[in-house]
């Protein structure tokens, strides 16, 4: 069973790396959004140190980036109402917002939604100007949100790069640090797995990063080519929506244990224990659900990098993870 912390600079000194592990950390995650090459060249330093001194197996898993659609071309904070009308376009055009994804621009994506800043601002795609690049935008929503917030667009196949200049010197990265496991943000199928299995050529593990709707559809061809799951429900959860989250959760878990993929689960595991020093009654059953249904281990991340309690909270899932095993 897998107890896997996201490790930052601010813990990432051999002290902190081996609470972790006596705490029962059994796995770094290193999330390549942030951080430098030096950062984690010493962290990584510093987990192999401790492992070797506490005389425990630990695995590293490197998160990439990937593909991440966000606003440009903002200057100040848009606010917008129910009903008001935006425009954007692929590339820069005064009073319109950019997003540079070319999968916005067909005419499939009429009628369906365009998510910003976690789901909290929607649009509806009314209008798209195939040949110009240009779609237009209604607001379902009351709120604001500014330059470089992230977008989602559930349903459609936004035809972003996969792997990235600054994801092929982060794997080039890993290769050179004999990292164990790596993972690929915001993947939608079994080619983008493919494209990084390449990159890797086997020395490492490959984690499927499941965080789009199209990559749930689309969960068996893209488990044939994975070692490992990750069920992402940050992303996920403004993908798919939150009443149908745990559908698709059971969906993955059901496809990982059919084939024997081992499946960990992430995003607000424990989030209560950001400020508190024990889960929620909700955690704790949202932990033995997803442990009865497949999950081989849960990922911690804010809980881990701004919460204030971090070794206490890896504590709770090593407690959580010996009950099930003690139970089972």
């Amino acid at each position: 069973m897998i107890n896997c912390i996201t490790i930052s600079p601010k813990h990432g000194d051999i002290q902190a790396i081996t609470k972790f592990i006596n705490n029962g950390c059994n796995m770094f995650r290193l999330n390549f959004s942030w951080g430098t090459h030096a950062e984690y060249a010493s962290i990584i330093k510093n987990i192999r140190q401790a492992s070797k001194d506490q005389e425990k197996p630990i695995l590293i898993l490197q998160d990439l980036q990937g593909p991440k659609l966000r606003v440009q071309n903002l200057d100040t904070e848009i606010h917008v109402k129910p009903t008001d009308i935006l425009k954007a376009s692929f590339d820069k055009c005064p009073n319109h917002i950019q997003l540079q994804a070319k999968g916005l621009y067909n005419k499939d994506a009429i009628g369906k939604k365009l998510l910003i800043k976690d789901g909290d601002i929607i649009f509806t795609i009314t209008e798209v100007q195939t040949n110009k690049q240009i779609i237009t935008l209604e607001s379902q929503s009351h709120g604001s949100f500014k330059n470089m917030n992230g977008c989602n667009a559930p349903s459609i196949e936004l035809g972003l790069q996969a792997i990235s200049t600054k994801d092929k010197q982060d794997i080039q990265f890993a290769i050179d640090q004999q990292i164990d496991i790596i993972s690929l943000s915001f993947i939608h199928n079994a080619n983008d797995l493919i494209a990084l299995k390449k990159l890797t050529q086997s020395h490492a593990q490959i984690l499927a990063k499941i965080e789009t709707e199209t990559a749930v559809k689309n969960i068996k061809s893209i488990l044939e080519h994975a070692d490992w799951c990750m069920i992402a429900r940050g992303d996920l959860g403004v993908e798919v929506g939150l009443t149908q989250l745990g559908t698709a959760q059971d969906k993955i878990l059901k496809a990982a244990t059919a084939t024997h993929i081992p499946c960990l689960v992430a995003t607000e595991v424990l989030k209560t224990m950001l400020k508190h020093k024990h889960p929620s009654r909700a955690e704790s059953d949202d932990i033995h659900q997803c442990l009865q249904k497949g999950a081989r281990g849960f990922i911690l991340t804010n809980e881990t990098v701004i919460g204030d309690n971090p070794f206490l909270a890896t504590q709770w899932i090593t407690k959580f993870l010996d009950n099930y095993l003690q139970h089972k």
